[in-house]
């Protein structure tokens, strides 16, 4: 899987697509800016690679119209980003009915979207992946949001490839309410 973060024109993401084909990359994510779906669409019929996008469209509507143009092949809401699990779950459900295949957006996102994320993935027949970075933050920077603010953290839901979502009543999530204090400004 390869992430374009939106930097590419269109010569240079048709030649990182075709060079992406050689390797059998998984997926060529967001190679333009979120307005562009003429580009999206014009490079999905270029290369052989699938198109993902989506982490920053907000509304089922955004999703839609790149469904319409077959612009995309996965879509990748960010359940934090387009209207929480509802509208989500609208655009999951929007993706299968134009056989888009759906792998949610989460990056370094906090532990409310991470593991709503995941509940919806669990729960979604069109469900391609699931993102999981698994970063050890001894080496880096951490996110207070993601570590320090409740329980289960995810990587004690994995069990190599697979994390089962948590249960209990709502998202199975135990809030640190002094942690988040912490963090208040």
């Amino acid at each position: 899987m390869v992430d374009g973060n939106c930097g590419y024109t269109f010569g240079d993401a048709v030649k990182i697509g075709r060079t992406l084909e050689r390797v059998n990359a998984s997926w060529f994510e967001e190679p333009f800016s979120a307005d562009n779906l003429r580009a999206y669409q014009a490079l999905r019929q270029k290369i052989d690679v699938p198109i993902a996008a989506g982490e920053t469209w907000f509304t089922r509507y955004d999703f839609r119209d790149a469904f319409v143009l077959e612009a995309i092949d996965i879509a990748q809401p960010d359940v934090a980003r387009c209207g929480g699990i509802s509208e989500t779950q609208r655009v999951a459900d929007l993706a299968s009915a134009f056989h888009v295949a759906f792998a949610p957006h989460t990056g370094q996102s906090s532990l409310v979207c991470l593991i709503a994320a995941l509940h919806l993935a669990a729960s979604h027949p069109n469900t391609l992946t699931y993102e999981f970075i698994a970063v050890d933050w001894s080496k880096g920077t951490p996110n207070p949001l993601r570590h320090s603010l409740g329980q289960p953290q995810l990587k004690t839901l994995r069990t190599g490839s697979t994390i089962q979502p948590p249960s209990g009543a709502g998202l199975g999530i135990s809030i640190d309410w002094d942690g988040i204090k912490r963090h208040c400004l």
